[in-house]
């Protein structure tokens, strides 16, 4: 079975990009929504660093378990997607770290705060190559 490390969810209130006068993007939407992930992840026990936003269209910021760095960054594409990965998890599993361990450790704890929120709604989990195939329908219910 593939590591399911995207997931794909309503939120129950908007949280839309800023535009300039010009019609120019400032701030893409959903910087609330990966705080609250933030915040959520940090109450139970996760070192988190601060969130950035990710080039002109989504918010980021790193999740550290067991010294595994996990990537989550979130963007908004009908409904709203968040990626989770591990960059150089190579180096991780070399390192003795068990870097699919502590990625799915984080996807179980995003889970856990979605669905405890009672703001998020249609949770779908997917692997990056079930995303792509099915455009984001057919999930599973957990990662």
């Amino acid at each position: 079975m593939e590591h399911r490390t995207y997931v794909t969810f309503e939120w129950d209130t908007e949280d839309n990009a800023e535009f300039d006068a010009g019609g120019n993007i400032v701030a893409p939407g959903g910087r609330q929504i990966i705080e609250d992930l933030q915040r959520g992840l940090r109450q139970r026990g996760f070192s988190v660093t601060d969130v950035v936003m990710h080039e002109f269209y989504g918010w980021s910021f790193n999740a550290i378990s067991e010294r595994v760095q996990v990537w989550c960054m979130i963007q908004y594409a009908e409904p709203w997607l968040l990626v989770t990965d591990v960059p150089f998890s190579r180096m991780h599993w070399l390192l003795g770290r068990k870097p699919r361990l502590q990625h799915s450790r984080v996807c179980t704890a995003i889970h856990d705060v979605l669905a405890s929120s009672r703001r998020a709604r249609t949770i779908q989990w997917f692997s990056p190559r079930e995303y792509n195939q099915s455009q984001g329908s057919e999930g599973a219910d957990r990662p």
